[in-house]
């Protein structure tokens, strides 16, 4: 997959005011407006359990491709992470538990596709606590705890409790409403953030939960986290980040709806295999066995070499030009591949009579060769989507230079607002190219009209 390589912001920042065609081509090398569709390859539309899956669940309810098979795959994380651990070729384990983040409007169907992706694991759940439920009747000397379904208030008081039962170290978020992501990430000064339990859940980390008025986990978490919301669910992510590196860790999808272009012919959809992967990885969790290592084949490894070099120029360039989140996500390739590539044939695998295998699963390489066409493919959409919430690129920029006119109230010098610009966003991010890169895009906004400039003075052009 092509992407567009962002310009060195040092050679950006000598651009002239009076070549408006070097201007555009900085305006349009560092910052993308335009969010693109999130592109499945064909190989795992067509190929894959849950590929096919995700396919038949986003013909039923007429909704985007990509948003649908994101959903369904963080869904399958979720009885995935139950029975499956991926691990770097170090030998460094990382569980298989997936954050995904999807965004739809209103009257799009969003908690139909969820309880599609979600349905088998929830009923496995349910059948193996009523088998408990009956245990625990009948022995009161040696009670079993309870395995967690899903948890939908994101409290730190409810995880903590959900987590201290179970004692499992499992924690499944999912919702298909805002309100989890506002109890799991509460505005600034209200209760405890859950931050450094997901940062930790989604390596597969070591919390210890000592409470003074509550009972707590101490263990390994494995947290999987499957949104699928209203808009606001992505930007809520970010705005809780705050630099702690967990936007990194979230997949997000925000493509245009299909509302007002929906036919609702009907479409069947065939869960039986979906189902049963998911079903059995609960199975093998309650028989208490030990987690099947899953990792990529030998030219499986060599490939993900290969795109990480490919791909290293690129994170140089993205950290020059202040694009500091996605910095970081990149910087997540290789961990976003072993999850994707994992869960993806972790449900290929399950549909095997036999399972109990003493060796690592390998995954074939066209798996990995397509979760890395995925997951550039995602780095473009998020980028774009993290441009549009205001976290990076162009609108960022822009609103940083005109806030500092704007709070002012008057013109002021062209050195001024430069030297207060790279002090914001997103030329904050950029080092030592902060000065140079802050100077070159208020010369772009002078030729696109957006700034005044008179007596070596700026103004806001209202």
């Amino acid at each position: 997959m092509t992407n567009a390589l962002i310009p060195d912001p040092v050679s950006a920042g000598e651009v002239m005011v009076t070549d408006e065609g070097h201007v555009e081509k900085f305006l349009n090398g560092i910052f993308t407006c335009e969010v693109p569709a999130v592109a499945v390859p064909d190989y795992l539309r067509k190929n894959t359990v849950i590929g096919r899956f995700a396919h038949d669940v986003a013909a039923q309810a007429e909704m985007p491709f990509g948003t649908v098979f994101v959903t369904i795959l963080g869904a399958a994380s979720v009885p995935a992470a139950c029975s499956f651990t991926t691990r770097f070729e170090s030998g460094y384990e990382l569980p298989a538990g997936l954050f995904t983040v999807c965004e739809q409007p209103p009257a799009s169907g969003k908690t139909r596709v969820l309880n599609y992706g979600l349905h088998a694991y929830q009923a496995a759940i349910r059948d193996l606590n009523k088998q408990i439920h009956e245990h625990n009747k009948a022995d009161k000397q040696n009670q079993k705890p309870y395995f967690i379904d899903l948890i939908t208030d994101g409290t730190a008081a409810a995880i903590d409790s959900k987590l201290a039962e179970s004692k499992s170290g499992r924690l499944p978020l999912a919702s298909s409403e805002q309100g989890l992501f506002r109890s799991l990430f509460p505005a600034e000064g209200g209760f405890h953030s859950n931050n450094d339990l997901l940062l930790t859940g989604w390596d597969g980390g070591w919390v210890s939960g000592a409470r003074s008025t509550r009972n707590a986990f101490t263990g390994r978490v494995s947290t999987q986290v499957v949104m699928f919301a209203q808009n606001g669910s992505i930007r809520r992510v970010l705005q809780a980040s705050n630099g702690s590196g967990l936007t990194e860790r979230f997949l997000f999808v925000a493509e245009r709806s299909l509302l007002g272009r929906r036919k609702f012919e009907p479409h069947t959809v065939d869960a039986s295999q979906y189902d049963k992967a998911a079903t059995r990885c609960v199975e093998r969790m309650a028989a208490e066995k030990p987690p099947i290592i899953i990792e990529p084949c030998k030219d499986g490894r060599a490939y993900i070499r290969q795109q990480r070099i490919a791909h290293e120029a690129e994170l140089g360039k993205l950290e020059r030009a202040g694009e500091a989140v996605m910095v970081g996500w990149l910087g997540k390739f290789e961990n976003h591949v072993l999850k994707i590539a994992s869960v993806i044939h972790s449900f290929e695998f399950m549909q095997n009579e036999e399972i109990d295998f003493s060796y690592p699963v390998q995954i074939p390489l066209a798996t990995v060769e397509a979760a890395c066409e995925l997951v550039m493919s995602l780095h473009e959409h998020m980028r774009a989507v993290i441009d549009a919430a205001g976290e990076s690129g162009l609108q960022t920029a822009t609103d940083s230079v005109l806030s500092i006119l704007r709070e002012n109230k008057a013109p002021m010098a062209v050195s001024a607002v430069t030297a207060k610009a790279r002090r914001r966003k997103p030329f904050a991010d950029m080092g030592r190219d902060d000065y140079k890169a802050s100077k070159a895009f208020i010369d772009t906004l002078i030729v696109k009209g957006i700034l005044l400039k008179s007596h070596n003075k700026l103004s806001v052009a209202e």
